[in-house]
């Protein structure tokens, strides 16, 4: 037996939906429109316990197909949730069993380019394929490359922001894959004044 709720994933970008979530309550329907999803019993028990969803690999991917900008693990709400939706970056809402809606309008609250722009520290985790993510959400490696080499040279040291990358276990920062794409985000920090540093560096 599978079973589904009905899902809207929603962010913080937008002030109209900063409030509340983009429901009718009466009626029991998300008012914007959505992509559906099936959701497994496993999902289910997620929901249930933790008050998450985390999406398995051919719904993520259907998802990103439509355009939608999300992590792939969401904390949850209910239609009835009534409160501000400040504070989280990403959320779905359980509406009922047997379906999954996603909002398709779905926009991410976070930028590169504002995170780089505040200066301090900017941690993003690179995996085993060479990409590269931010609190779980997939920063694409070209817009990575052109955030980094469109940062504007800071004013003093103090603005300067500086990037760390998280390296899988098992993978060094001259293996092929992290070689390549360091190489190609140093000469491109380069032109921003940019440090990056490898965190974490893995023991073999």
């Amino acid at each position: 037996m599978r079973y589904t709720f009905l899902l809207a994933l929603v962010s913080l970008a937008g002030a109209v939906l900063a409030d509340g979530i983009p429901v009718d309550r009466a009626k029991g329907v998300v008012t914007v429109p959505h992509e559906i999803v099936t959701l497994s019993p496993t999902q289910q028990e997620e929901v249930d316990t933790l008050g998450t969803l985390t999406f398995d690999t051919t719904q993520w991917e259907g998802l990103r197909k439509t355009g939608i900008r999300c992590a792939r693990r969401l904390a949850v709400v209910p239609i009835t949730y009534s409160d501000c939706t400040c504070g989280l970056d990403g959320y779905a809402i359980a509406v009922g069993v047997g379906r999954v809606a996603v909002l398709r309008l779905q926009v991410s609250g976070w930028r590169l380019e504002d995170e780089l722009a505040a200066g301090g520290v900017c941690a993003l985790r690179m995996d085993r394929r060479g990409q590269f993510w931010h609190e779980g959400t997939l920063v694409p490696f070209a817009e990575l490359l052109r955030a980094v080499a469109n940062h504007k040279k800071p004013t003093s040291d103090a603005d300067a922001p500086s990037l760390w990358l998280h390296l899988p276990v098992g993978v060094s920062a001259d293996s092929a894959i992290a070689a390549d794409r360091i190489a190609k985000l140093r000469a491109a920090a380069d032109k921003a004044t940019m440090d990056i540093t490898i965190a974490d560096q893995p023991r073999h």
